[in-house]
């Protein structure tokens, strides 16, 4: 498998301890990340911080299932 890597930047006007667990903390990650709240269904994050760990969504669009 080749190496993947992911670069985010941007600023919020928030600590780095709590972006940090809205992005790593399942029950926060699943309630924001999603491209539209009215258009998509619930979302659910699995998420493991860890190196070798995964970061997964599931989300539900016009009754058909997506994972990213």
């Amino acid at each position: 498998m080749a190496d993947l890597s992911l670069t985010v930047e941007r600023t919020f006007a928030v600590d780095r301890d709590t972006m940090w667990q809205l992005w790593t903390d399942e029950a926060h990650a699943s309630r924001w990340m999603r491209p539209s709240l009215t258009e998509y269904g619930p979302t659910r994050a699995t998420i493991d911080a860890r190196v070798g760990g995964q970061y997964r969504f599931e989300l539900m669009y016009g009754g058909t299932d997506m994972s990213v």
